[in-house]
């Protein structure tokens, strides 16, 4: 009967220790991943922040061409409101999209540093060692009735 519980104890440490680096190998590919997807986000807001500066510079362009074009002075009362509230918006643009770019790199950093952390928890020898022997308290504690 000795025999068979301690095959059984040996059996649910290593079942537990072999789930424990599954574990890790899985959230430290998770942790990869979304430190990858942290990347995207500052290259994905650099190019958004690129392209809405590149459309304000258009407008503004366009709006002063069409001005002139139609003899108004572009320094004047409405053509220059017009010409700030076509920045004021352009500024409203930027903000939001550096918001989002710090939203979204901000949460995928933190789901890399959470997976991070479990990775390195299923990893350390000590919480394997308190893992694996509560796997085999069961036999063990049927070997002791």
């Amino acid at each position: 009967m000795a025999p068979l519980l301690i095959a059984s104890a040996a059996f649910s440490v290593a079942g537990t220790l072999w789930g424990n680096k599954a574990k890790a190998e899985q959230e430290a590919q998770n942790a990869w991943f979304y430190r990858k997807q942290a990347e995207f986000a500052q290259a994905a807001t650099r190019r958004e922040l690129s392209l809405a500066a590149d459309q304000f510079a258009r407008t503004k362009g366009l709006q002063i061409s069409a001005l002139a074009k139609g003899g108004a002075d572009v320094g004047s009362g409405s053509a220059s409101a017009l010409l700030a509230m076509t920045a004021a918006k352009s500024l409203e643009t930027i903000e939001a999209i550096k918001l989002k770019g710090e939203l979204d790199f901000t949460l995928a950093s933190a789901r890399a540093d959470a997976s991070q952390g479990l990775a390195d928890t299923f990893s350390d020898p000590t919480y394997n060692l308190l893992t694996g022997a509560a796997a085999a308290m069961p036999s063990i504690a049927q070997g002791v009735k």
